[in-house]
């Protein structure tokens, strides 16, 4: 399930949007990214842990190496 974060578009500094994260932490964040978007706008992030593909491409190369199921 993934991780929202409420954040408030605080002001514009030159290229970078200050966003103003719950608990007072500001993400400047790339204005080009979010061009529609203006001081005020109240935004939420989503955050969603990566599918991390390693075990399956770990268990491939020692099935390969050793020519049997791991």
């Amino acid at each position: 399930m993934p991780k929202e974060i409420k954040a408030i578009i605080d002001r514009i500094e030159e290229d970078f949007l200050v966003l103003e994260i719950e608990g007072g932490q500001e993400l400047f964040w790339p204005k080009k990214d979010l061009d529609d978007f203006k001081e005020g706008d109240e935004l939420i992030i989503s955050l969603n842990k990566g599918n991390s593909n390693r075990e399956n491409i770990v268990k491939d190369l020692l099935r390969e190496i050793f020519k049997r199921n791991v």
